[in-house]
């Protein structure tokens, strides 16, 4: 695995063209205030991205969005028009900071990759080839999913903010991961696109917390974080802590909500501290946090 994060300014009617600095790019996720996060990935048809936590606008193409052409670099819509149902101001409002997280996967720590589903209930997907602590699924007409090892039980997350739900990612296995036969994660004949990883050291770490309400130090990360998904097990939508971000903001949701300074109040050592925005922080909740640090545990002969 290979991880990149950074920021751009979007301009009102010019294309940007983004040189990640990766080989090639499997996963993107682009986030800008008051807009949806969005998620493309390898597998994914095409240039289609996927916005968190919505079926409208539907997955598309927005409108001459590129991706590892050339390898490694990606190229915005020309502008915040309202082409392909909106996409294209997802990756490019005019005259504000969009940050991105790009990672470019090995096979061995982290993968992308679709399966058709068939609706059988469990249904083992093996071909992972290791234990995953961390999953995001959707399909075409569905919002994405989220599971991490800190769930306990039958437990998936909707990124949409509505609540979780069993018979989706049931659990993970010693190869990958065992489906429901709910038509989320596995509708007979439909294809279904994944992204999966495990810890990786000083890279990629999962870690539960319990909530307080009150300020709150989360420790045990293993690394000083640069960005940061974290996902409660109330009805809220993901939030996202990202590099380019000053050190006391952090977006309110990966929907349409804007920037807050009462989330996650500093990056630290060995994790972060939290401020007392319920999102990030309610009272007696678990919340999990995808961590993640710029680095790289690929061999060198992939890194270029």
């Amino acid at each position: 695995m290979r991880v990149i994060s950074g920021q751009y300014t979007g301009h009102a009617t010019n294309a940007i063209t983004v040189a990640t600095g990766l080989a090639h790019i499997d996963v993107l996720i682009v986030k800008t205030s008051g807009q949806r996060a969005i998620l493309w990935l390898n597998s994914h048809p095409q240039y289609q991205v996927r916005p968190f936590g919505t079926t409208s606008p539907a997955m598309a193409v927005p409108t001459g969005f590129t991706i590892n052409v050339p390898e490694g670099s990606f190229v915005t819509p020309a502008g915040n028009s309202a082409d392909s149902g909106g996409l294209d101001r997802f990756l490019n409002a005019g005259a504000v900071a969009h940050d991105w997280i790009a990672i470019q996967c090995d096979g061995l720590d982290s993968a992308v990759g679709s399966y058709v589903g068939d609706a059988v209930d469990p249904r083992a997907f093996t071909s992972i080839g290791w234990q995953p602590t961390f999953i995001l699924t959707h399909r075409t007409a569905d919002v994405v999913w989220w599971r991490s090892d800190a769930e306990a039980g039958d437990v998936t997350y909707p990124m949409d903010g509505s609540a979780s739900s069993n018979n989706r990612i049931q659990q993970f296995l010693s190869t990958g991961f065992e489906l429901g036969g709910a038509a989320a994660v596995n509708a007979a004949g439909g294809t279904h696109y994944y992204f999966v990883a495990r810890d990786v050291a000083s890279i990629l770490n999962v870690v539960p917390y319990t909530g307080t309400g009150a300020a709150l130090a989360v420790t045990g990360v293993g690394f000083a974080p640069q960005n940061i998904l974290i996902k409660s097990n109330g009805n809220n939508q993901p939030v996202l802590k990202a590099k380019g971000q000053a050190a006391n903001t952090a977006y309110a949701s990966t929907g349409t909500g804007a920037t807050t300074t009462s989330g996650i109040t500093s990056l630290d050592a060995d994790g972060f501290t939290l401020g007392t925005n319920a999102v990030f922080n309610t009272n007696t909740a678990l919340h999990s946090a995808l961590c993640l640090r710029d680095g790289s545990s690929l061999p060198a002969a992939l890194v270029d």
